[in-house]
């Protein structure tokens, strides 16, 4: 359901700490839909979400490319519609993969951490006052678009990479779930994994639902039931190997 989508005339390509990138037309689109609601605040500070959002996905990528060519791969970084994906040929090891995995959310909250640290000590404020942008008892105001810039970052990376967390795949959270639940069984091991991030997902798009935040149950809702497409794969495969693929009616045994 999640394929990687081809290169098209759009994409955006340059290179960071020798890992080539891509960012697909889709990106930005997807960006801007999430960030309909500061329209309210004005073009530029729309625009200035979407930059923020490009900062924080290529830092969690990075997170995971960093890491990953540390344990000897040769990553490269797109950026689509369904967020980031940093790809490589995964030749390590289960514990060195649960790392690589798990530096991605680590590098957003140390991003979060450094932008929190820096805005609440220069201005003199608590945490919770630069979360809810209350800045009259700060002894320095920064300028407006910097204020947001820093919120948003913060908002971001907070939400986003705990989301991530979850045990859906293919989340972060997800595949991490894998390895560990490997690590236990490594026969049923990945078929649990997903049978766990059907459950995950669905029962937050019920939540999202009771919350009226319909975009995010719609997106849980498709993780659901990519998770279940997996599982049945998983299942036919394990009853009749891989011929079911060469065989038209495999699915009327």
């Amino acid at each position: 359901m999640f394929g990687l989508p081809s290169s098209t005339e759009f994409d955006v390509k340059f290179s960071l700490f020798g890992i080539p990138v891509r960012v697909h037309p889709l990106f930005w689109l997807v960006a801007a839909l999430l960030g309909q609601d500061t329209l309210r605040l004005g073009g530029g500070t729309f625009l200035l979400w979407i930059a923020c959002v490009f900062v924080s996905v290529v830092v969690h990528e990075f997170g995971h490319a960093l890491t990953a060519r540390y344990f000897g791969a040769d990553p490269s970084v797109l950026l689509y519609g369904m967020g980031g994906l940093c790809v490589y040929r995964e030749q390590q090891t289960r514990p060195q993969r649960l790392v690589v995995l798990l530096m991605g959310p680590g590098a957003g909250f140390l991003l979060l951490a450094l932008v929190v640290v820096l805005t609440t000590t220069a201005c003199g404020i608590s945490i919770g006052d630069f979360w809810n942008l209350r800045f009259r008892s700060a002894r320095m105001v920064p300028p407006v678009p910097v204020i947001f810039a820093a919120h948003f970052l913060a908002q971001i990376n907070l939400i986003w990479g705990l989301f991530n967390l979850l045990p859906i795949m293919p989340l972060d959270g997800g595949q991490v779930a894998e390895i560990l639940l490997n690590f236990h069984n490594r026969a049923h091991g990945t078929r649990r994994a997903y049978i766990l991030s059907i459950l995950t997902a669905g029962l937050a798009a019920i939540f999202c639902v009771r919350m009226q935040s319909y975009w995010n149950a719609v997106l849980l809702g498709l993780l659901a039931l990519n998770s279940y497409q997996v599982l049945q794969t998983l299942h036919y495969q394990a009853k009749y190997g891989d011929s079911f693929y060469d065989d038209a009616d495999w699915w009327k045994r």
